[in-house]
């Protein structure tokens, strides 16, 4: 979201400002479902299900949860017709360095993507947020509703 304020309002963030902005941590909450949506030209989880022999319906827990055994990040990968390293990179089974991604790799990426990829992104990541917000309130919601219960 900085990158499109600095894109949008030059007078308000300069371009300067940009390189003191950390981008979050990565893997963060949701990065597994969003380079899968990065990666995916529309037969992702199918092929990954057929590459595996697991269900669809297992690789979407899998996906909501935020998280991909190795053999499903090797199999997205493939998939997606990137480097197996990237999978497990994203899963976490190892670090950025260890799997070959230059120091400020991202932030370099984020430069060079289009306006239009950028505003998609975002949207994705606000979509995610408010799932995860509503998942919360439900929670929220119904260990009230059990405390009452149980008095």
């Amino acid at each position: 979201m900085a990158e499109l304020q600095f894109r949008t309002s030059q007078k308000h963030y300069p371009r300067g400002l940009r390189k003191e902005i950390d981008l979050i941590a990565f893997p963060h909450d949701g990065s597994v479902r969003a380079w899968i949506d990065a990666i995916d030209p529309g037969d992702v989880r199918q092929r990954m299900s057929q590459d595996t022999g697991m269900a669809l319906t297992y690789i979407a827990t899998q996906l909501t949860e935020n998280k991909l055994n190795p053999h499903l990040a090797i199999a997205a990968s493939k998939a997606g017709e990137g480097s197996f390293a990237t999978g497990l990179v994203v899963t976490e089974l190892i670090t950025p360095a260890e799997g070959g991604w230059q120091i400020r790799a991202r932030e370099d990426e984020l430069l060079e993507v289009s306006d239009d990829v950028l505003v998609d992104a975002i949207s994705a990541r606000i979509h995610l947020l408010q799932r995860r917000v509503k998942q919360r309130k439900e929670a929220r919601e119904y260990a009230e509703k059990m405390t009452e219960l149980l008095g």
